[in-house]
C-alpha cells in the first residue's frame, strides 16, 4: 500500500462498509468535485484487504479520466487495470477470459448506452460492481441500487455562482426561429412518434450556432483574463472560430479537440484558457479552473451538471463562476428549467443587451 494518508471526507470512508453490506454492488451518486475517484480507491483498497486475490478492473469513458485513475492508484499503491468501456467490450468480444473479479464503473451511466451496455447485458462483468456518477440516470437499477447520494449541500466543493446570461435575437433571427418552429410542429403532426426529427435537429443546430454567442464568450474571456477559464461548446466549428478570434486579439489559449489536443498547455499553466467540446465534460480534474463559459447549451440536465463540475473542484478561498449563454425565446430556455439547484447555490439570471 502507499504511504499517503486517506483522511479526506467522511463519506469516502463509510462507502466501503455500505457497499460491502449490499453484497458489493450498488451506485454512488455524488456531484462532480465531491471526490469520487478517491472514494473508489479507498473502497477498492478495503475490498482487496478482504479479498487479497481479487483482480480489479476500473471502467472509464475517456482516456483523460483513465489517466487520473491510474495516477491515483499508483499514488496509493493499489493494483488494478484501467480500461475504457469500449476497450473492455473489445476485450470480451475477442474471446478473452473474464478474469476480473471486481469492477468499479466510473461514470456508470455509460452502461445505459446500447453499445457499452452490452458489458452488463451479455454478462461480461463480475457480480461485485461499484458504480460512480454524478448523474447515474437509472444505471443504479442495473447494478444493485443507490448506495448513497452526495449533493452540493453535503459535498466539499468550492462555492460557485451560476450566471444564466440571456441575449436577444435580432428581428431577422426571431423570424427564422419561428419558421423553424413551424416546421417542427408540422413534422410532429405528420410523425408524432418521431421524437428527434430532422426539423428538430435543424432548429437545434441553428440555435447552437448563433453568431452572437462568440462575441459574448469573447467579452467574458476579457472580463476574466486573470482567472483559469474553460469554454465549452456543442460544435467544433464554434471553437475553431473562437480560437481564431482569440488569436487575432493575442490571447493565448489551448484547443482540446479530437486529433488536436493542446490540453497539456492548460494543465501546465502555460495558458489560462482552454476551449473544448464534450471531451472535458466528464472526469477532468484541475482545481485551479474557476471559470466555465458554456457557449452553447446541452440538451440534457446531465450534460449541464457534468460540465459545471469541471470548475468547482475545491481550493482554499476559491469561488467559481459558471456563465451559461442562452438565446432568448428559444429551446435554450429548457436548460434553466432542467436543473433544480439547492438553496445554497447562487443562481443569477442576467440579460445581455
Amino acid at each position: 500500500m502507499g504511504d499517503e494518508p486517506l483522511n479526506n471526507y467522511e463519506w469516502q470512508h463509510t462507502l466501503y462498509p455500505t457497499w460491502r453490506d449490499n453484497d458489493h454492488t450498488g451506485v454512488v451518486k455524488a456531484v462532480t468535485g465531491a471526490g469520487k475517484t478517491l472514494a473508489g480507491c479507498i473502497a477498492l483498497q478495503c475490498y482487496l484487504a478482504d479479498h487479497p486475490h481479487a483482480k480489479p478492473l476500473i471502467l472509464v469513458p475517456r482516456n483523460v479520466i483513465g489517466l487520473q485513475w491510474t495516477k491515483e492508484l499508483d499514488r496509493l499503491g493499489i493494483p488494478g487495470d484501467v480500461k475504457g468501456y469500449q476497450q473492455a467490450l473489445s476485450h470480451y468480444a475477442q474471446g478473452r477470459s473474464a478474469d476480473y473479479t471486481v469492477v468499479i464503473a466510473d461514470e456508470c451511466h455509460n452502461l445505459l448506452t446500447n453499445v457499452q451496455g452490452r458489458l452488463i447485458r451479455e454478462g461480461h462483468l463480475p457480480e461485485h460492481i461499484l458504480g460512480l456518477s454524478a448523474t447515474p440516470d437509472g444505471s443504479e437499477e442495473l447494478i444493485g441500487g443507490l448506495l448513497m447520494e452526495i449533493n452540493y449541500d453535503t459535498a466539499n466543493v468550492s462555492p460557485f455562482i451560476v450566471h444564466y446570461k440571456t441575449f436577444p435575437l435580432t428581428a431577422y433571427q426571431q423570424q427564422s426561429y419561428q419558421r423553424k418552429t413551424e416546421r417542427v410542429k408540422e413534422d410532429m403532426r405528420r410523425n408524432p412518434s418521431n421524437r428527434i426529427s430532422w426539423a428538430i435537429l435543424n432548429r437545434r443546430n441553428w440555435v447552437y450556432e448563433l453568431p452572437q454567442r462568440l462575441d459574448h464568450a469573447l467579452a467574458l474571456i476579457h472580463e476574466n483574463r486573470h482567472r483559469r477559464i474553460m469554454v465549452f461548446a456543442e460544435r467544433k466549428n464554434q471553437l475553431h472560430k473562437l480560437s481564431a478570434m482569440l488569436d487575432e486579439q493575442g490571447i493565448a489559449h489551448a484547443l482540446h479537440l479530437n486529433g488536436n489536443s493542446q490540453l497539456q498547455r492548460f494543465i501546465d499553466h502555460e495558458v489560462d484558457v482552454v476551449l473544448s467540446c464534450k471531451m472535458l465534460q466528464e472526469g477532468f480534474n484541475d482545481p485551479s479552473a474557476d471559470v466555465a463559459i458554456i457557449l452553447s447549451t446541452a440538451t440534457s440536465a446531465r450534460s449541464h451538471i457534468q460540465t459545471i463540475g469541471r470548475v468547482i473542484r475545491p481550493l482554499p478561498g476559491k469561488t467559481a463562476d459558471v456563465h451559461v449563454l442562452l438565446a432568448e425565446g428559444t429551446t435554450d430556455d429548457n436548460v434553466t428549467k432542467a436543473v433544480k439547484w439547492p438553496s445554497n447555490v447562487t443562481v443569477k439570471n442576467e440579460v445581455i443587451r
